[in-house]
């Protein structure tokens, strides 16, 4: 498939012999980024293994080595002892690439975290992740957990109601009965359910917010809907919101990926393409 790619606009990130010798025999002036195994262990190229990669690639001259990278493992621990592991095997790694006259533009370890951690002038590029999606990526015992507060969530999720039902003592909610309201109800349908992003396992324990009152959600979370405890407040297509950009919001996505037993990254990816976006 590398054949199928401008080379003029795309720079390869490379960790494997094949990988460099498939695009070595392109014969197309081609820039990788070289991929290091710090620490991570999950791709990358084993520090003992370098020699011969550089050896590789002295072989095939349309190879342009523009920068080196690799990825901490653990750079929202409160502890920075293997950091400083990480980056010292990284900087061995360069040193052994530049002394064979390679010289990479781009040197790069950092994350989100990593970003309000690392001072080393050293590093000249960075690959934000959570922290573009405007959430502190440290731990809040973290003592540079105030700077993480400076990026702002870049999201809100609205949606309608698009049913009322009223719901009478004795009877159930939603899939598998794990909702029996004990007093006269109406429940409210969302049409957005796991399908969409919100994870079956946030059951029952989340909530939307209209104005300034929020509503439980109740019974089980279904594919494309899910149910809540309204009041007379509510009316059919009344928008309201799912998630909040106030992190510290009942709805935030914070609170949706605690209650759903992940992280905020995984319910952030999970969002469906298909949800309408409005840029504003």
């Amino acid at each position: 498939n590398y054949r199928k790619f401008d080379h003029k606009k795309t720079t390869f990130c490379v960790y494997n012999l094949w990988t460099i010798r498939h695009l070595g025999r392109l014969g197309k002036e081609t820039k990788i980024h070289l991929f290091f195994n710090t620490g991570m262990n999950r791709e990358g190229i084993q520090e003992d293994e370098l020699p011969g990669f550089i050896k590789e690639l002295q072989s095939h001259p349309n190879l342009i080595v523009e920068g080196v990278l690799s990825h901490f493992f653990d750079a929202d621990n409160m502890s920075d002892y293997t950091l400083n592991e990480q980056i010292q095997r990284f900087k061995r790694m360069y040193y052994k690439v530049i002394d064979v006259w390679f010289t990479p533009k781009r040197r790069h370890i950092g994350n989100s975290a990593a970003m309000f951690k690392i001072k080393d002038e050293f590093f000249n590029a960075y690959r934000p992740g959570l922290a573009l999606y405007g959430y502190n990526p440290l731990n809040s015992q973290d003592p540079l957990y105030k700077h993480g507060n400076n990026v702002l969530p870049v999201i809100s999720i609205t949606s309608r109601v698009i049913s009322l039902q009223t719901v009478w003592p004795g009877e159930w909610v939603s899939y598998h009965h794990d909702y029996r309201p004990s007093d006269k109800e109406t429940i409210a349908t969302l049409p957005f359910g796991y399908a969409e992003g919100l994870s079956r396992s946030a059951s029952g324990k989340i909530f939307i917010r209209q104005r300034k009152t929020f509503f439980r959600q109740v019974g089980t979370i279904c594919m494309n809907l899910s149910t809540y405890v309204a009041d007379k407040s509510l009316s059919i297509g009344d928008e309201v919101e799912i998630v909040s950009d106030n992190p510290r919001a009942k709805n935030s996505m914070m609170n949706l990926a605690e209650q759903s037993g992940t992280i905020v990254y995984e319910t952030l990816v999970k969002l469906d393409r298909g949800i309408r976006r409005e840029v504003v």
